[in-house]
């Protein structure tokens, strides 16, 4: 059977895709933990910094604007808990180091590996040297999207709106702006591209020509399935 290789650093589309799959969880974080005390929120975040080995930023946790959200600082968040130094969270990994990046980079390898079919070759996509640059260049120009207090508070209410509703609010936004919005020009555009299952399917939704909706986003190729399965 011959051996599967695939690049150990995961390449720009990866990245990019993964940061999608971050920010939807950090989505159904706030819808399933809403509830949580502040005590079950503690022990949560206790667990991942535990999980970690050392004190996390709040990029490092899925669920990490809600709970600075809750607590109203990441300090008080981190000093629910624990008293110690707090000095490591505020200089977080880059995000292809971080382990949350790292541990769905993994479950993408082993689908990969999984769709391979059991011997079928599966050239890398890059060199090492093109893996290299492509991660240079996206730690560069592209964060990770994480959600502002404004977009926990919009996923609050509006989780339970119906995908008209979603698709009138997105409609009163591009009039607002003048002109075909993207993602994160819109507030809840996250929560937005979770239940349209694509940026261009709520564009669509909201009254934009499919032609200039597809173009508005770019659409990768793997964008019909944003959720790499197992994850």
């Amino acid at each position: 059977m011959e051996t599967l290789h695939l690049p150990e650093t995961p390449d720009k589309a990866t990245l990019d895709r993964i940061e999608r799959v971050i920010a939807y969880k950090n989505v159904q974080f706030i819808i399933d933990h809403q509830h949580d005390t502040p005590e079950q929120l503690s022990a949560y975040l206790k667990a991942c910094m535990d999980e970690l080995g050392h004190v996390p930023a709040k990029v490092e946790v899925i669920g990490g604007d809600y709970l600075e959200y809750r607590f109203g600082t990441w300090r008080k968040a981190l000093g629910s808990f624990y008293s110690g130094s707090i000095a490591s969270s505020k200089n977080p990994p880059p995000f292809a180091a971080r382990k949350i990046v790292r541990d769905l980079y993994a479950l993408e390898l082993r689908r990969k590996e999984r769709s391979a079919g059991g011997g079928a070759a599966m050239n890398p996509h890059r060199t090492c040297q093109e893996n290299m640059d492509a991660l240079k260049k996206v730690l560069t120009q592209r964060t990770l999207l994480a959600l502002s207090r404004r977009n926990v508070e919009f996923v609050l209410a509006h989780q339970a709106d119906s995908n008209q509703q979603l698709a009138d609010y997105l409609r009163q936004c591009r009039a607002e702006l003048g002109h075909i919005p993207g993602r994160t020009e819109v507030i809840g555009g996250d929560l937005i591209e979770l239940r349209f299952r694509g940026w261009a399917n709520a564009l669509c939704a909201s009254g934009v020509p499919a032609e200039q909706a597809v173009r508005r986003v770019q659409p990768r190729a793997d964008e019909d399935r944003p959720f790499p399965e197992g994850i």
